[in-house]
């Protein structure tokens, strides 16, 4: 897949919303391990007070005190790295220092939407080479790489390992590989959640430093825990970073900021206590998920779980949302049947797969009402859940909501299980200018002369996990009492093919031929007050609500 080059004035990659007063961040992928919540308190009460007793000075020397404890850690040579304020600063740098107008750049898919704006703001072209999709979750192929790479001939192969959002990587024999077959291509290494697992990589660090081929990124944010003080450095061949010394800021890093991160990448004890928390998290809450039915942790070796779900858990997100939890809605493949979550500490995890657990089969406190103005836009996310991720009816959006096109003149009836939004039925007034059930029947049928007493159904929506509990039959029940009372007697609807059971229960029954538009097939269907009371829907409706 290739696209065109555009050069952007505003970057295409915006940082996601970090600001929810009360709610636990699991979007971003910030270190929330215990160990590093304990390190971070202690570094901020033990920074000595001379840090910031010169305010009024440039750091000493720039940042070259920094970039001496990173070389010592390493191993390495001062001149092979390169400092500057956050990877995704270097990285953007990088894209604009390397690439042209024109060139090509090869990324994964799925991967980081922030290489994008890379590529784009140096008016490159994006060519993408497709991980494999399995059981265990996308995986690295470096047959596809080759072969994308004879394909698109790009000047920069850009990878993420472990890659956003999918968790996985790519072992360091396979980058040297990439790197030795393919000389004339520039390599850059992603490493942003590099220290999660235990492999040290020093194979491919210590091939970084002497090729000029290949550049390796990695950051204070992730497994360091310093996302605040926004560093990160580069691992290269000391020509190429003396190049490359042109990205970082001509006065250096603030002097607190090198000695707190000086003393974070030196505490190998506490990398060893990360490392530990981390792992133990991961294999107990990818366990737990994986015994929920519906959900499938993907193998994962950073600090988040790319984990797939089913259509009964399209709501999954706003689930944990209520109760104080933000996690990250991905889009892979056209689909939206993935969430990210970021790992935290035990106690915060056990309380995710709580909520996640409580969500099935947990006794309801259900309410049914007609809507009304507060209902709106709960209404526009159960029908963007509904209508648009699990049915795919309409596009999906990024804020996730669908307003009917003719809300002005529905009337809905919704069910509630407490704060939360299980059900609804819209249907149109009598006489209302459009209903889409007639316009897929022939000119010719006798209903078009029945519209002075004949109502739409336009949305009919439960959630997934609330199926078979009782809610599609309290809110048709309160639908056609609202029929019986407005002197309605009849009621169109514009039945999906996978629905026609459903509906036929309830009484409907099929009017005309079905008519396929797009993707979706409908099937007219109709509704009088006499089938409905003598369907055997009513009686069961009637017998839940006695029981209930």
């Amino acid at each position: 897949m290739l696209e065109s080059a555009a050069r952007l004035v505003t970057p295409c990659y915006r940082m996601p919303p970090n600001d929810h007063p009360g709610k636990t961040h699991l979007h971003l992928n910030e270190n929330l391990f215990a160990a590093t919540r304990e390190a971070n308190a202690r570094a901020v009460a033990s920074i000595p007070a001379a840090c910031f007793s010169d305010l009024h000075a440039y750091p000493r020397n720039g940042a070259a005190p920094l970039q001496s404890v990173i070389a010592l850690h390493l191993s390495l040579a001062d001149d092979a790295i390169v400092v500057g304020p956050g990877s995704t600063f270097l990285l953007q740098h990088l894209g604009q220092l390397l690439l042209r107008e024109g060139d090509t750049m090869l990324v994964p898919d799925p991967s980081w939407g922030f290489y994008d704006t890379i590529a784009q703001t140096a008016g490159a072209r994006i060519a993408r080479f497709p991980l494999r999709d399995l059981d265990t979750g996308f995986v690295y192929d470096t047959d596809s790489i080759h072969a994308h790479i004879e394909q698109h001939a790009p000047t920069l192969v850009l990878l993420c390992s472990p890659n956003n959002p999918t968790g996985s990587s790519l072992a360091p024999a396979a980058v040297l590989e990439l790197v030795e077959r393919h000389p004339d291509t520039l390599f850059v290494l992603d490493q942003a959640y590099h220290g999660f697992n235990d492999d040290p990589g020093s194979d491919v660090v210590e091939a970084a430093t002497r090729r000029h081929n290949l550049v390796l990124v990695r950051s204070f944010s992730k497994f360091l825990g310093l996302a605040n003080l926004r560093v990160g450095y580069l691992i290269c061949h000391r020509a190429t970073a003396e190049r490359l010394r042109s990205l970082t800021p001509v006065f250096g890093l603030p002097s607190f900021v090198q000695t707190m991160a000086a003393d974070r990448i030196a505490d190998l004890d506490l990398h060893a206590r990360i490392r530990r928390e981390f792992a133990e998290v991961r294999d107990w809450f990818c366990k737990e998920v994986e015994a929920i039915p519906g959900l499938t942790p993907c193998r994962t070796e950073a600090n988040f779980v790319l984990v797939r779900h089913d259509s009964r858990w399209n709501d999954l997100d706003t689930l944990l949302l209520d109760a104080g939890f933000v996690v990250k809605r991905v889009k892979l493949r056209n689909a939206s049947n993935h969430l990210r979550i970021t790992l935290a500490d035990r106690p915060t995890m056990e309380r995710v797969v709580r909520v996640i657990r409580d969500a099935r089969g947990r006794p309801m406190h259900l309410t049914v009402r007609q809507g009304n103005e507060q209902d709106w836009s709960a209404i526009a996310r159960l029908n963007h859940d509904i209508y648009c991720s699990e049915l795919g009816q309409h596009r999906t959006n990024p804020e996730r909501v669908k307003t009917d096109r003719l809300h002005g003149s529905n009337v809905y009836f919704v069910a509630y299980d407490g704060d939360l939004l299980i059900g609804m039925v819209s249907v149109t007034k009598p006489g209302a200018a459009t209903i889409s059930t007639l316009q897929r029947l022939p000119p010719d049928h006798e209903l078009h002369a029945c519209t002075g007493d004949a109502a739409e159904v336009r949305l009919l929506a439960v959630r997934p996990e609330y199926r078979g509990r009782g809610v599609y039959d309290r809110i048709v029940l309160a639908l056609m009492r609202y029929c019986n009372q407005e002197g309605i007697h009849r009621i169109l609807i514009s039945a999906i093919r996978n629905n026609v059971r459903l509906y036929a229960a309830m009484g409907f029954r099929p009017v005309g031929e079905p008519v396929q538009e797009g993707a979706a097939v409908y099937q007219p269907m109709q509704l009088t007050r006499a089938d409905f009371e003598d369907s055997k829907y009513r009686r069961r409706t009637l017998a839940c609500l006695d029981a209930n």
